[in-house]
């Protein structure tokens, strides 16, 4: 996998759990997982509400 540009990369094995939409990412179990996000999900870019840049 390739990390993000604003994240570092790691190095580790876990249980791969996929979710493309939102319905999906509220029903997965991924705690102790990696969560691989897609599709409809990442087609922007996510800011936190809290992020110092955050404008709605």
């Amino acid at each position: 996998m390739i990390p993000s540009p604003y994240s570092k990369g790691c190095s580790l094995e876990a249980e791969l759990v996929a979710a493309g939409t939102l319905n999906e990412l509220e029903q997965v179990l991924a705690k102790g997982k990696l969560l691989l996000l897609h599709d409809e999900l990442t087609r922007e870019q996510l800011m936190p509400k809290n992020f110092v840049f955050y404008n709605p």
